[in-house]
């Protein structure tokens, strides 16, 4: 039994040792497998690809932290003339009023057959409104003109007109232009209906208005206009102090236009034009006996400029005729000239042939 005792005494304590030494050696096998680990992190740190300077600035935000446009700087419409003055804001419009004052020196006063040589004072107040609508835009325009007489043959009058614009875009090709005015001008005595004799020429108003409408295919363009402009006229002051109704005179004329042009280049466009029309009297036969009604017939041909603030405008010349109804009338035509031109030699000046 002893012996048996002994024998289990040494047969544990073999396998304590057995166990002791599987230890050592699983701890040996860790400790190795950390440190080629260790070795192998090391390794690859060494050979790994440097970061540039600017990585971090590259790095994607958060969609919440990146950076967004101002509030002024969306759909913010472009100037047409950045260095316009700033104007007087007025709702969805921006006026812009002004005053000139100079003096005229001229050998006929009032354009008279009786005029003589005269120096005046003229004093014009002018305004425009634009608006600042993003799509469609409208423009009101306005002016005053004062003269009186300095020293010289004795000029005193005025006269001044309104006129508004609405430009309205209907599609990418089409867009359409209604203008409304209103004018009030002394009658001039150079005008073949002018009464001699007078103290004071007959004042003569006019109301006007237009619907115009554009369209473009490819480089051609083509617009149709139809107008409508009504005259009527004051009384004229005779010498003697009484005065002489003009009722006869008062008119409407109604026209046709159209248009057609072909764009050489966005900065020169030729055109042709063909206008017919009817003018009509409120009095059909007139003080003298006449019914002076009568058919319009023009045609033009002209060239339209837009090079930028240098040289914009248009210039035409061509023929108008006019059958009055009276068969003791012969009908009037002759040739015409039109031009509305603005030159810029430098920013700041502009010079206007009309």
């Amino acid at each position: 039994d002893q012996a048996k005792d002994k024998a289990a005494d040494k047969s544990k304590k073999k396998k304590k040792s057995t166990a002791g030494t599987s230890d050592i050696t699983a701890s040996t096998t860790a400790s190795t497998t950390d440190a080629t680990e260790g070795e192998e992190t090391d390794e690859d740190t060494a050979n790994r690809r440097a970061l540039t300077i600017d990585s971090a600035d590259r790095q994607k935000l958060d969609p919440g932290a990146e950076r967004t446009d101002a509030i002024e700087g969306q759909k913010k419409k472009l100037e047409d003339d950045p260095f316009a003055a700033t104007g007087v804001k007025w709702g969805s419009f921006v006026i812009r009023p002004t005053i000139e004052q100079g003096l005229t020196a001229t050998s006929n006063g009032d354009s008279s057959s009786a005029g003589t040589s005269a120096l005046l004072s003229e004093t014009a107040l002018r305004f425009s409104a634009a608006s600042d609508w993003r799509e469609n835009s409208a423009t009101i325009d306005g002016y005053g003109l004062f003269r009186e007489t300095v020293s010289g043959y004795p000029v005193h009058d005025e006269q001044g007109r309104i006129e508004g614009q609405l430009n309205v875009d209907l599609d990418n090709e089409l867009r359409a232009i209604a203008k409304l005015g209103y004018e009030a001008v002394p009658e001039s005595a150079s005008s073949p209906d002018a009464i001699a004799g007078v103290s004071k020429q007959p004042l003569r108003q006019t109301i006007d208005g237009s619907l115009a409408v554009e369209k473009h295919l490819g480089k051609m363009q083509y617009t149709l206009t139809g107008a409508v402009s009504h005259d009527f006229y004051g009384d004229a002051k005779l010498s003697d102090g009484t005065s002489l109704s003009q009722k006869d005179q008062d008119s409407t004329l109604y026209t046709a236009t159209l248009r057609t042009g072909y764009e050489i280049s966005p900065a020169l466009t030729p055109f042709t034009e063909i206008e017919v029309g009817r003018r009509t009297y409120d009095q059909r036969i007139d003080n003298e006996g006449f019914e002076r009604s009568s058919t319009r017939l023009g045609a033009r041909a002209g060239l339209a400029l837009d090079m930028g603030e240098k040289l914009s405008g248009e210039f035409s010349a061509g023929w108008l005729r006019e059958a009055i109804d009276d068969k003791n009338l012969d009908a009037i035509s002759g040739a015409t000239v039109n031009a509305d031109l603005k030159w810029s030699p430098e920013r700041g000046t502009t010079i206007g042939l009309t």
